[in-house]
């Protein structure tokens, strides 16, 4: 059964799948000792209206309050692309695990799941619902990377066991491959799994 599972479904059926959870992968600790590199706290340029303009102060004696600037955090985004064909059936029971130790690290995760085609697109924070994960069929995650990349994201975070027929497009942002042994992207960096 464990090996039907892996070859099972060669088109994009999107049906939803019956995944036992299992325990946090070390792949999940993996990804996230990768997002501190460029994730250890974002800040945003935020304008306020508090000191004077001191050019007209002088020239007009009337106060005009002026720009200033203070960095404010913001939580990090990253875009987790996820394989949801029948090759990786007996994995996806690792990604719920693995989502949320990343959640509860304070990083914002985006999960875009499917197989030849996308399935759901939703953003995750902590107490959002985990989306059914759907899928099924063959395999094809170039339409995941297309879609991560009109979310223009931090960083980018591709699961799947590389059983495609071409490997995606590079989208101008960090990242990270999280794959079997023996498979070589062409870009990025790159975490290995192993079956269980």
């Amino acid at each position: 059964a464990k090996d039907r599972g892996r070859m099972w479904g060669t088109g994009s059926e999107g049906a939803g799948l019956s995944i036992i959870q299992a325990h946090q992968p070390p792949w999940a600790v993996k990804v996230g000792e990768w997002l501190k590199r460029w994730a250890q706290r974002e800040f945003v340029l935020a304008s306020s209206m508090t000191k004077p303009r001191m050019d007209w102060l002088r020239h007009h004696r009337v106060y005009l309050p002026g720009p200033s600037y203070e960095l404010k955090p913001k939580r990090p985004t990253v875009v987790i692309a996820v394989d949801t064909s029948g090759s990786m059936f007996d994995e996806l029971r690792f990604l719920m695990p693995a989502v949320q130790y990343l959640i509860q690290n304070s990083v914002t995760v985006r999960i875009i799941q499917g197989d030849t085609r996308v399935h759901s697109d939703v953003e995750l924070k902590r107490g959002s619902e985990f989306p059914p994960i759907k899928g099924g069929g063959g395999t094809d995650i170039r339409p995941l990377h297309v879609a991560a990349a009109k979310h223009k994201p931090k960083a980018l975070v591709s699961y799947t066991d590389g059983q495609i027929p071409e490997w995606p497009k590079d989208i101008g942002v960090p990242t990270l491959w999280v794959v079997p042994e023996g498979m070589k992207p062409p870009y990025g960096e790159v975490v290995r799994w192993e079956r269980e």
